[in-house]
């Protein structure tokens, strides 16, 4: 809550767009939890919680909460700007290229620089034309000087939210560890089924929330 309430005003605060605020809050925010499960997964050496984690988001993210959003939008969900056109080919690739890093049977370290250049051009060619980000709100242009003091508020509470994601992330490792021994299931599927939904009910209620008010 405050980590996607405080990135929230923020963005919306140095003037971006919806559709960007929404990239970030949720596409950034709301996978603190996955990137730290799998980092602590991958240093405990049970790098399968992770891709499992990451899976069943996925899997929930690109279905239950994209279907769900169309169910209780006010009429059809627009998309006909260039950037959620092209941001839509960006989400295809990078959802089919992990598939093809990992038909040789292992993901890699050169693996993993490929997806995080994937990544980076992506924030390169979202921010390279200011057309694609920028947004007027209320007829006047945002400053970053004006309400400084709550910019500031709202930038430590993301960071504090963050730590407390750091910390959460070790129980949630160690309590699929748990569960994954106690009912002799493997750790992909703890990962896929119980992590993987969890983490996603973020983007869930998002989708569904702002999508009942029309944005």
């Amino acid at each position: 809550e405050w980590v996607i309430g405080g990135l929230m005003r923020v963005a919306r605060f140095l003037g971006w767009k919806e559709f960007v605020v929404a990239f970030f809050v949720m596409a950034f925010a709301a996978s603190l939890p996955n990137f730290f499960v799998g980092v602590t997964s991958a240093i405990k050496g049970i790098p399968q919680l992770s891709f499992g984690d990451i899976a069943g988001n996925n899997i929930v993210a690109l279905t239950l909460a994209v279907g769900l959003a169309a169910l209780f939008a006010r009429g059809e969900i627009p998309a006909e700007s260039n950037a959620v056109q092209a941001t839509s080919i960006f989400t295809l690739s990078a959802a089919i290229l992990p598939l093809i890093l990992i038909w040789d049977g292992e993901l890699s370290k050169p693996d993993g620089i490929v997806l995080i250049a994937f990544f980076i051009f992506y924030l390169f060619w979202l921010f390279s034309k200011k057309e694609r980000f920028i947004k007027i709100y209320n007829g006047q242009e945002r400053s970053i000087v004006k309400d400084f003091k709550n910019f500031i508020q709202d930038l430590g509470k993301v960071f504090l939210g963050i730590i407390l994601l750091i910390i959460a992330a070790q129980g949630i490792v160690a309590s699929a560890q748990f569960f994954a021994q106690a009912f002799n299931l493997p750790l992909i599927l703890i990962g896929v089924l119980i992590t993987g939904l969890g983490s996603a009910l973020p983007e869930i209620y998002f989708a569904v929330s702002v999508a009942r008010k029309g944005e």
